[in-house]
């Protein structure tokens, strides 16, 4: 799971780098990760040169993948929700709101549900 997580990321953010709407200087990468700061309804951070995404995002689709992608690189360049940090947003995701708001109902079963489906016994 964590292997598919992290290949996922990597093409999604290839496919924004390959648009031409930022560039960032040096290297960016992924780290799936268990827990982020302890935080349950924490989906990603960025740190340094990492964007930290938790393993249950495992089970969103692509389009919410993207926007959280997207959410974490604006922060390289702006650290607070302004205006300047929701016109990057947009510039990279112009349909940004709709997974915005696709992922608040998400917050909620990522939370909750990912523990019990990690508990069931394999077949």
């Amino acid at each position: 799971m964590v292997e598919h997580l992290y290949s996922e990321l990597i093409k999604i953010y290839e496919q924004i780098r390959k648009e031409g709407k930022f560039e960032i200087f040096g290297d960016l990468d992924f780290e799936v990760v268990d827990k982020i700061d302890n935080k349950k309804q924490r989906i990603a951070k960025q740190k340094g040169n990492k964007i930290l995404v938790k393993l249950n995002a495992v089970i969103l689709p692509k389009n919410a993948l993207r926007y959280i992608i997207v959410h974490e690189i604006a922060y390289i360049f702006v650290k607070k929700y302004t205006r300047k940090f929701w016109k990057i947003v947009k510039t990279l995701y112009p349909n940004f709101k709709v997974e915005q708001d696709a992922l608040e109902k998400y917050k909620k079963f990522l939370s909750d549900s990912f523990e019990r489906i990690l508990d069931q016994p394999a077949n």
